[in-house]
């Protein structure tokens, strides 16, 4: 959607759905005068083949109008940092107190039931499911449920699950609104196999926006094999009966439909992998997507059988990324040089300590062009010294002096060059720091001195490995031996 279409969308949805000409000229002249608080949300659910442009568009908007005020927004994980002029905000996830307000203000009418949802999601037994309702999506989510079963789902995709029944089988009537089903067989589960199939065809293209009759189309075809003996079916009718009893896909222009939220689509398309079997492809081709994070974390909660062949997958998977000797080098590194230590922590997590070390110590030569910042530097060497003596303590590396190194940083930082010295002197002194590191942690040049494209391979390599982990919490169901295995694996050179 480029931002004439959204705009167009904007305008219709908020000012007035005939587009009459009062509304334009009003709208016109209130943009020129600089009067309007105009609100661009979900950016991340832009497809990204058209991102590039409609960011492009956003600010040019942005600069013939500036005399208006602006709010754009999308997912933390999406966000690139792309605009001129805006000052980026983070929304922090709801604290205890905002949380407990929220529940409080939901259960108003029933204050009793409000108070048991709180202590409940307070007690040890809901930890995870109080992390979920950080977020105001997911605790909306939970206290519908809680209102309706008195129990809160402490699994993710369980959350979504049951959040989609209520509005398949019970929207309509909290809204007042007459439930008729248009065709004998329709049920409630037919629907969320329809609902699933739109949701994937469309997120696998990376479209959230979709025409009319194409979803008609779609829904004539499934109905025909689902309903055989039903005749004529009319696809727009039932999209209209879907909007209007269920509130999951609805209209945002005319006869343009997408999901009421992108979670929704999320879930339903991880339902679709999880019916379909399409494990295989899903981590063959959308492993390092980002864009896909959260349909992973649903099908491992949807995996009741187990999400065994997930991980074992993501696993196999993510090792074609680490294919290059330096990269290779590196992985061995890090099981050397913390092997057998002291510290009492799992295999895995000195060596994912360790590698970040190695990263750190490969960027300590990256500002060297950067030579007018001498305070910085004394910054990040405070930093650097108090962070190498917390290593220490963690007793994770072998045969690394830390005294010797601590006494070392603190001997380089008398000796940071100011911003009034050349530019040589301070890619000098960054050289030095880096070498000193290099000796410290027993590091060959060779092992961090990484192309693009294994800088980039090590990147991908670090996400695959950090999202199997997220995806083993977020399943209902793994094996103690095969996690144990692939635990004991990871961040390993594979044996061929």
């Amino acid at each position: 959607m480029n931002l004439e279409e959204a705009l167009k969308v904007a305008d219709e949805a908020v000012f007035n759905k005939t587009g009459s000409y009062l509304t334009n000229i009003l709208t016109a002249k209130a943009l020129e005068e600089g009067k309007l608080l105009i609100l661009l949300d979900g950016l991340d659910e832009v497809p990204t083949k058209n991102s590039t442009n409609v960011i492009s568009q956003i600010q040019d908007f942005v600069d013939t109008y500036d005399k208006n005020r602006f709010i754009t927004s999308c997912r933390v994980a999406a966000y690139r940092h792309n605009f001129r002029r805006f000052t980026d905000v983070a929304m922090a996830d709801f604290d205890d107190i905002q949380i407990e307000n929220f529940i409080n203000n939901w259960f108003s009418s029933k204050p009793d039931i409000g108070k048991d949802c709180w202590q409940k999601l307070n007690s040890d037994e809901y930890t995870a499911a109080k992390e979920l309702t950080q977020t105001p999506l997911l605790l909306t989510l939970v206290c519908l449920l809680y209102q309706r079963s008195g129990k809160i789902p402490t699994n993710r995709a369980t959350l979504y699950e049951r959040a989609l029944r209520v509005l398949l089988e019970e929207w309509a009537g909290e809204k007042g609104i007459t439930q008729e089903d248009l065709y004998k067989g329709l049920d409630t589960k037919r629907k969320e196999m329809i609902l699933s199939e739109i949701a994937h065809d469309a997120f696998q293209e990376d479209r959230l926006f979709l025409p009319r009759r194409e979803i008609a189309d779609k829904i004539e075809k499934l109905l025909a094999e689902m309903l055989p003996d039903q005749k004529l079916i009319n696809g727009v009718d039932v999209l209209k009966s879907i909007e209007v009893q269920h509130g999951i896909l609805v209209e945002r222009a005319d006869s343009i439909y997408s999901f009421s939220h992108l979670t929704l689509q999320e879930y339903l398309t991880a339902q679709y992998i999880d019916d379909h079997r399409q494990i295989k492809k899903l981590v063959a081709e959308h492993l390092i997507d980002k864009r896909w994070k959260e349909v992973f974390l649903l099908v491992a909660g949807l995996m009741r059988g187990g999400a065994d062949d997930l991980l074992l997958r993501m696993e196999k998977e993510a090792q074609k990324y680490i294919n290059t000797p330096k990269l290779q080098a590196l992985l061995n590194w890090a099981e050397q040089i913390t092997s057998g230590s002291p510290g009492d922590y799992k295999p895995v997590g000195k060596r994912a300590v360790a590698i970040n070390n190695a990263i750190v110590i490969a960027n300590a030569n990256a500002n060297a062009n950067a030579y007018a910042y001498a305070y910085a530097y004394a910054i990040d060497y405070a930093i650097a010294i108090e962070y190498t003596g917390e290593l220490e303590e963690l007793k994770i590396f072998n045969n690394v002096n830390f005294t010797m190194l601590i006494d070392q940083l603190k001997e380089l930082k008398d000796k940071i060059p100011d911003d009034k010295q050349p530019k040589q002197m301070h890619e000098t002194f960054l050289q030095r720091l880096q070498q000193t590191l290099i000796n410290a942690f027993n590091l060959s040049p060779d092992i961090i001195n990484l192309s693009q494209e294994e800088v980039k391979a090590l990147e991908n390599y670090l996400y695959a490995n950090n999202l199997l982990i997220q995806c083993k919490q977020a399943s209902v169901l793994v094996s103690r031996p095969t996690w144990e295995e692939i635990e004991a694996r990871m961040l390993l050179v594979p044996d061929n």
